[in-house]
């Protein structure tokens, strides 16, 4: 905590051991660089894979947890980019948790799986279950009597949705918002009355809601101030960078795999807002046009016009 992190350098040692009875003998030990141990797929101490297997369909089948926080963020050792505050993070402890009791089949689920454009629920609909996004991304998002929108939040891999089943209501549990799938998602609907008891007779399980929760809760806080005191060009940067950083592109050129609707609808702004805020950029030489969508040419120079929400949005996550 506190520390950046050395990644060219840093490496990480590890020894495994066979257990007998009260005896332990070690059976292998090594050292391999971070930069080729950060795909593992080591998420606990299930089981032990060769690293041979790393990264395969295997390690993945073995590890879900670390496959969806590997494929869904990108390890670092400096302040967030989460400036724009859409993506909700995983809370390892409780997806640890949600998947030991699918694995354990200890309350009743349904694997859904969607395909891009594909609805999950609906503004409206009456909601039982409460859904763990195991991988892919699902945009929670408002509609308006107009048929302009704004996206809420950006779930990946990892994440729970859907807590209308937590609602007070017995004869309905509507949801306010729509889901929509924007990759092939793989998704465990879980019974809700099921889920409920498993939080009211876990104590831990129910801690770690309660700050998944919060997180929730701080993300609308934050997007909903920064709206309010940053202009949209500052934001659109920041908002570049956040999607680079989560969607794990590469370095420059990084094509963003959004129309300018969708990242309007992030925003919570106008189609021409977007526009604009495009053609500033596209002059300050830091992004630039790869077949219909957006590259980031120039991560220095964007970095620069978002510097001030960067820096406000690092020091409260600190704060």
């Amino acid at each position: 905590k506190g520390r950046s992190l050395d990644w060219e350098n840093a490496s990480i040692s590890w020894r495994f051991y066979r257990v007998g009875g009260a005896t332990q003998n070690c059976a292998g030990k090594g050292s391999v660089p971070i930069k080729s141990a950060a795909n593992c797929g080591y998420s606990g101490c299930e089981r032990i894979l060769p690293l041979h297997a790393c990264g395969t369909a295997e390690g993945d089948a073995a590890f879900p947890l670390a496959r969806t926080l590997r494929n869904g963020s990108k390890v670092t050792g400096g302040e967030s980019m989460e400036a724009v505050s859409l993506f909700v993070q995983p809370n390892p402890a409780l997806s640890r948790a949600v998947e030991s009791l699918v694995e354990r089949r200890a309350l009743p689920y349904e694997t859904v799986r969607l395909s891009p454009g594909d609805f999950l629920f609906r503004e409206r609909e009456d909601i039982r279950r409460i859904f763990y996004l195991s991988r892919g991304l699902v945009r929670i998002f408002s509609t308006t009597p107009d048929g302009s929108s704004k996206t809420v939040f950006l779930h990946k891999g990892g994440t729970l949705l859907g807590f209308q089943t937590l609602q007070d209501f017995d004869e309905q549990k509507p949801s306010i918002l729509d889901a929509c799938a924007l990759s092939v998602s793989e998704i465990y609907a879980l019974d809700g009355e099921a889920f409920a008891r498993c939080l009211r007779q876990d104590g831990d399980m129910c801690f770690e809601m309660t700050r998944y929760l919060f997180h929730l809760l701080a993300l609308t806080t934050r997007e909903s101030v920064n709206a309010s005191k940053y202009p949209v060009l500052q934001r659109f940067a920041a908002l570049l960078l956040t999607l680079s950083h989560e969607l794990n592109l590469p370095q420059a050129p990084a094509v963003i795999p959004f129309c300018n609707k969708d990242l309007a609808e992030m925003l919570g702004v106008h189609v021409n807002s977007v526009t604009n805020a495009i053609s500033q950029l596209r002059k300050s030489e830091c992004v630039e046009r790869r077949h219909s969508l957006l590259a980031i040419t120039d991560f220095k120079k964007l970095k620069a016009i978002a510097e001030d929400l960067i820096a406000n949005s690092s020091r409260n996550d600190r704060a």
